[in-house]
């Protein structure tokens, strides 16, 4: 995508950062109305054919309107119109945009909250579309894994259809046999296969750096759900490294058997570390482990959204009862408060 990523999250104006809400302008319709496409329509005997969404078009709008507007909802339509277009690096793309957008504009960037709404409903509802089917899931599960000129292209879709997970559609051709998948898997340019498998996995975080950020914004029970785009990246991912090499399936999780490889944990200088055999007896010692495991999942696991939970677990380890019931509930500090009479009645 160019211009790249940071050009669309510069200020769109020292007096506006994020611009004007183009929610009502006639451009924003036509994006919208490309990205649906039409459905099929019967007068009589007479059927006008369905009309698929023109995704080059979605991108093309798109691109124009964020010159003039942060808005979430213009930046999931890009995504979405990048996942049919550039596949998995505009997934990718797509994913960083929505984030970058809400990391620097949050305050500000389209749709905002009302004024009768404690955080921005509608912007969690806009991210939430994310992860639904029809739609973003969809684009992503017929993204082509495979690059073989010989044999074929084949997406998640074709693999769970082979693997018997899923049924194929009568509109469905004749599904491919698994044994024909592996070998477009092993015909494909293993440099493909890398750069694929390394899009899915910087594209899985993204994902998670999305809920961390919403969660921090407007807690865990008011952010967007994105379970399923977590599972289906989460799986294009580990059916990259079953099926090729691409992943460095020696130097990561054994995803058949579910085994974990043995971490060899460094100290800051590089060296590695002698395990205290004496076990955790102290908070540095507990922060040492935390630090320990984020190193693990960082370099091990990349995508995994548990060192942003760990550190936050971190962070709680120099504090009291109080000061860590005000960092992670504030809302609920006064009721504590009430029922431990921790102010009313100093001296109990």
């Amino acid at each position: 995508m160019e211009p790249g990523i940071s050009h669309y999250l510069t200020q769109i104006s020292p007096d506006a950062v994020c611009g004007g809400d183009l929610e009502y302008d006639p451009l924003f319709a036509q994006m919208v109305q490309a990205a649906q496409g039409e459905p099929e329509r019967q007068i009589g005997d007479h059927i006008t054919p369905a009309v698929a969404p023109d995704w080059k078009t979605v991108r093309a709008i798109a691109l124009q309107l964020l010159e003039r507007s942060h808005d979430i909802r213009i930046a999931v339509l890009l995504a979405r119109a990048l996942a049919n277009t550039e596949q998995f690096q505009g997934v990718e793309q797509g994913l960083e945009l929505v984030h970058g957008l809400l990391e620097h504009y949050w305050e500000s960037v389209y749709p905002q909250a009302d004024a009768e709404d404690d955080y921005p409903v509608l912007r969690m509802n806009v991210i939430g579309g994310l992860g639904d089917y029809p739609g973003f899931l969809n684009a992503l599960s017929h993204i082509p894994l495979t690059n073989s000129l010989r044999l074929g292209a084949f997406s998640m879709r074709d693999i769970d259809i082979a693997e018997g997970k899923i049924k194929p559609l009568k509109t469905d051709s004749s599904p491919p046999a698994l044994s024909v998948i592996k070998g477009a898997f092993k015909d494909s340019a293993t440099e493909i296969l890398k750069e694929k498998a390394e899009s899915i996995d910087r594209s899985l975080e993204w994902v998670n750096k999305i809920i961390a950020l919403t969660i921090e914004k407007v807690g865990s029970k008011n952010g967007p759900d994105l379970l399923e785009l977590v599972k289906l990246l989460t799986q294009l991912g580990h059916t990259m490294r079953k099926y090729s090499d691409a992943g460095n399936q020696s130097e990561r999780t054994d995803y058949a058997t579910g085994e974990v490889p043995m971490l060899s944990t460094e100290t800051e200088q590089g060296s590695p570390a002698i395990a205290d055999s004496s076990g955790i007896n102290s908070r540095a010692d507990v922060a040492r482990a935390i630090d320990s495991i984020c190193h693990y999942f960082n370099t091990q696991e990349p995508s995994s959204p548990v060192p942003f939970l760990l550190k936050r677990a971190k962070r709680l380890l120099s504090m009291d009862f109080m000061e860590i019931v005000n960092d992670m509930a504030p809302e609920g500090l006064g009721q504590v408060e009430n029922i431990c009479s921790t102010e009313k009645n100093p001296g109990n």
